[in-house]
Order: C-alpha cells, then structure tokens, then sequence
C-alpha cells in the first residue's frame, strides 16, 4: 500500500480544555500539525508542545488583535501551500472520526482528490448539562445531538452554506475555500460516512465559556458584513435560547448504525442507547403532556 503524507492545520486561542482530547484524537490520524497561535494565554502552546512535540506551533500573522474570518481563512491556505500530500484545515471543536486515515486514503479512487465530511453536531440535553467531564474523547461520552443531512439537506447538496461542518480533506495546493472554510471551490465528492463531530454545543458549560470568549475578538464590521454571525451570541440568555433551539432537533446519535460503525471501528465501545436518559426523557414528555391536557381542560 502506497505510503501517503498527512497533514493537519488549525488555528487556536485559548482552548487548553479541549486540546488535550482534540490532540489525543488527532496525533494518531495524522503524521503531522501546523498549530495556528491567536494569543493564546491559557497554557495551550506548552500543551501541544507536550502532547504533539514533533507539530509545528507559529505564531499567526494575521489575526494577532482580533479575528477576522477572511484573514484566518487565507493564513490556513497559505499554510496548505507549504506542505504536501493530503491536508485537511480543522477547528479545535472538530473531531475526524476515521480509524485509519492513511488506509481510508489509499483505497480511494484514484481520480478523487478532494472528499467532504458529514457533520454530526454534538448536543448536550437538559438531564445532562451539569454531568462532570471525563477523559473519554467527547463524541463517546456525549452521544446526543443530529446529523447535519437532518436539517433537510440532501448529500448532494452538501459544500453549500448552510451545512456547516462539511470539511474538506484533500490533495490539492489549498482547498480554496469560501469564507469560513464551509465551502471549496476544489473538485470533491462527499462520503457520507466519513463523520465529523463538532462539539459545538457539549460539554455545553465548557462551550458557553468558549462560545461567550471568542465574540470579544470579533470586530463588530465582521458582523455588520455577516460574517462570524454564528458568533454573535451577545449575553449568556440568548446563547441559552440557541441551546434549547439545538435540544429540539437532538436524538441519541448511537440509534444510526453508520455513526456507531464508525465509533466502533475505532475500537471504542459506546454505550448503546442511555436507558436512564431515555427514562428521564419520556416522563419529561409525558409530564408536559398532563400539564397540556390540564390547561387544555383548565381553557375549555
């Protein structure tokens, strides 16, 4: 099998929480990281010098006061020009969920060049938001949430805006993205079970500090032009008005058996299903049932 380099590219700022999963996760699947510095303060560079010794860290050039999407986008493609073989640009809340990257790679046809993710948005529920952190990697222990394809998008479709967490792995100089990376201009197909979760909104409590953080570096004419928008969260109520918004559309992820072959294959063993949850849940929903019949006899 023919030996392929891999490459890794993500920029960072104070995110010494989730690094040390992130990095756990990622060191394994890829030879080699180009880790992205934006200030971070936190002790995320003495982490990722201790878990990733041979990564390489850089100080960014261009986002060194603020964050500007146009302005991180291009300084990632230029870092995709410096390297070869097959690359892939990540945020520090994206985990590739593939056991063998160099093996998924070879056994691609050998006219792909590019392929896109599906997205799988993890979502921590109500019963949930106050259970500890362990070290397990975050998409096994957090196991609710939807698959992006849920919000009406059709495979095809995907690399449009609106399906956010479809990334691009590939061979190519730079992926030509969009802004936000959400989008390529690059020839791709899209495999439908290569995953990506995104811990986007869990552990939620860790999210919230993150999530209400990164606003602050986010000059206010990105949001005016509408970019970042996803970053706009303003105070702690609306950021949790999104979250209830997010539980609506939530399931247990481990009921698809694509995604739990995909955990499985990586030789970890999830707990099927969450009988104590799904118990909490139905007499949640059967309580808000009596309570409705209740108002409803109470208007009659």
């Amino acid at each position: 099998m023919a030996k392929v380099n891999t490459t890794l590219i993500c920029h960072f700022w104070n995110n010494a929480w989730i690094l040390p999963y992130w990095l756990r996760h990622h060191t394994r699947l890829f030879d080699h990281g180009i880790m992205i510095d934006h200030g971070a303060s936190d002790g995320s560079v003495d982490i990722i010098r201790k878990l990733a010794p041979t990564w390489e860290v850089r100080k960014t050039q261009k986002c060194i006061d603020n964050f500007v999407a146009k302005d991180a986008d291009q300084e990632v493609m230029a870092a995709e020009r410096e390297v070869k073989g097959w690359k892939m640009v990540l945020n520090v809340t994206e985990f590739l969920l593939v056991k063998n990257l160099h093996n998924y790679i070879n056994v691609l046809p050998g006219d792909v060049r590019g392929v896109t993710t599906s997205g799988v948005v993890l979502v921590d529920m109500p019963w949930a938001l106050d259970d500890p952190v362990s070290d397990e990697p975050l998409f096994l222990s957090k196991t609710y949430g939807y698959f992006e394809y849920e919000l009406g998008k059709k495979p095809e479709d995907y690399g449009i805006p609106g399906v956010w967490r479809s990334r691009l792995l590939h061979n190519y100089a730079d992926g030509q993205y969009e802004i936000g990376r959400h989008v390529t201009h690059v020839e791709h197909i899209h495999d439908p079970r290569l995953f990506l979760a995104w811990t986007g909104w869990a552990p939620y409590h860790h999210i919230k500090a993150m999530k209400m953080a990164v606003q602050t570096r986010i000059p206010s004419h990105e949001f005016e032009q509408g970019f970042s928008v996803q970053h706009q969260l303003a105070t702690e109520n609306d950021l949790l008005e999104k979250l209830r918004v997010e539980q609506e559309r939530s399931h247990d992820l481990l009921t698809d058996k694509n995604y739990l072959a995909a955990l499985r294959a990586l030789g970890l063993k999830p707990r099927f299903g969450r009988s104590l949850d799904r118990a909490i849940l139905v007499m949640r929903r059967l309580a808000s049932r009596k309570e409705n019949r209740k108002n409803e006899v109470g208007t009659a």
